[in-house]
């Protein structure tokens, strides 16, 4: 018995509402097509996202278990691109490194198709990575992709993605789904968003590391995993990465926890630098050289006028008002629930 399975990687460059640069690049789990009669359940998908300066990178393993006989498919790997048909719109809209595993084996052969159509503004193009794979009757089977992929953007914002409700065509819920998200100092995590109300369990791994996961999980088509990343260069130029977007500065007179940004995702070296900000806006004199520099060389603090970092020889603690200093408590606290 054939079916048809595939594994959709969509990318769209969108030209239509959005800045000739906009783009959007997301992967989606394994779909079987004709899945009536299929009886291959997928118990595990684990979704490794790791986040870079200047694109993120896609590890996702299934794990499937095969309940009746044996079933011949067909995978594929689209790429779907939408982009404006000018300049180098369409290598923009290319993901790299792929590679496709089944059980271990990397697949190196490929039947490729691509077509395109033309909109009235943009153009979609589809590409096709097929490969028949049989899975053996009552047995396990593992699949597994990679590739890396430019951010999504639109505007000021910038995000990556994953979509999972492709994989609610498979034989029951997903076992389990487990989502990992890497990054370091240079990456500013906005939040992380389940798509369609899901609510997995958060652990931190370790600095920088998260864990979600979510069990027997029958999720919507266009269910995804949305994380809004900030590029950061932590002991450079400052660009108000700490700051509220419209206002500056504002954590004198707001309560971090009442804000909607997720704070928690922050590395330690963020954290800290960020505790940091409270003292350097009181003239704190820094010890530490990293922070002393990083502060003197400021154009302008905290706002949007040209106040600069200058110390005050009368520094005390006391200074910080209520706000201030529940918002430090919250930060150092953060910073020792980290592994």
């Amino acid at each position: 018995m054939k079916k048809f399975i595939c594994i959709l990687l969509f990318l769209f460059i969108a030209g239509f509402v959005f800045s000739n640069d906009s783009r959007a690049v997301l992967g989606s789990s394994v779909e079987i097509i004709d899945n009536e009669n299929t009886n291959i359940v997928m118990l595990e998908e684990e979704i490794v996202i790791t986040l870079y300066k200047d694109c993120y990178e896609v590890t996702v393993t299934f794990h499937f278990f095969n309940e009746g006989p044996a079933e011949e498919v067909l995978l594929g790997f689209p790429v779907e691109s939408h982009y404006q048909p000018i300049s180098d719109n369409y290598e923009l809209a290319q993901i790299r490194n792929f590679k496709s595993f089944i059980n271990g084996i990397l697949l190196s052969e490929y039947t490729i198709k691509e077509e395109s159509t033309e909109e009235r503004f943009y153009t979609t193009t589809v590409k096709w990575f097929l490969r028949e794979v049989i899975f053996p009757a009552n047995s396990h089977t593992y699949s597994k992709v990679a590739y890396r992929a430019p951010y999504n953007h639109s505007g000021f914002f910038n995000s990556a993605g994953y979509i999972y409700g492709t994989g609610r065509s498979w034989k029951g819920p997903i076992g389990k789904m487990t989502v990992i998200i890497n990054h370091g100092d240079e990456i500013l995590v906005r939040g992380v968003n389940f798509r369609n109300n899901h609510s997995p369990h958060f652990t931190w791994e370790g600095n920088g590391k998260y864990t979600y996961v979510m069990e027997n999980l029958n999720p919507e088509i266009d269910s995804r995993i949305s994380i809004g990343i900030e590029p950061f260069d932590i002991y450079g130029k400052y660009n108000n990465e700490f700051g509220d977007w419209a206002n500056g500065w504002i954590w004198d007179e707001y309560l971090l926890y009442k804000n909607f940004s997720d704070i928690r995702l922050y590395t330690k070296n963020q954290i800290r630098l960020f505790i940091n900000f409270f003292y350097a806006f009181h003239g704190y004199e820094f010890k530490n050289e990293l922070y002393k520099k990083y502060f003197h060389n400021f154009d302008r603090f905290m706002d949007w006028s040209n106040t600069k970092y200058t110390v005050n020889p009368d520094f005390s603690e006391n200074s910080f008002n209520d706000i201030e200093r529940k918002n430090i408590d919250y930060l150092l606290n953060l910073e020792k629930m980290i592994p």
